[in-house]
């Protein structure tokens, strides 16, 4: 389950040696830190999106938004993007800059049993590519 159909090792990956902004799915620009961020959710509500979308043109849409993640300290320099996905996507639609920053998760699980733990719908992809990860 946790590491989806693709199992085994790392694919490809958004984060590689460099640090700074860099273009991904949807056109805009993301800040990895070198990092691979990676999800396991593909759903989306259309209405939280279309909620979040409203509240940025409402507040004065930003020039880039800080996503929070976990390590998962495989050795790749993978994080697993925990929450904000509708914010995402609203930033996608928004053309924002997403910057990204990483912490250990709260009760301090890592590798697998992270993997495992945070799994949500569908296979782990790069956040950034939009490729699949594992």
């Amino acid at each position: 389950m946790g590491r989806g159909a693709g199992g085994g090792g790392r694919s490809g990956g958004s984060g590689g040696s460099g640090k700074g902004w860099v273009e991904g799915e949807g056109g805009i620009e993301y800040n990895t830190h070198g990092m691979n961020v990676i999800s396991s959710q593909r759903y989306i509500d259309d209405n939280i999106v279309d909620e979040k979308v409203a509240a940025f043109e409402a507040n004065g849409i930003p020039k880039e938004i800080t996503l929070d993640t976990w390590e998962v300290n495989d050795g790749n320099n993978t994080v697993i993007l925990y929450n904000g996905h509708h914010t995402l996507e609203a930033a996608k639609q928004l053309g924002i800059r997403v910057n990204f920053t990483s912490s250990p998760h709260p009760e301090r699980i890592d590798g697998d049993n992270l993997l495992e733990q945070a799994w949500m719908d569908s296979d782990w992809r790069d956040v950034v590519t939009g490729s699949n990860y594992y």
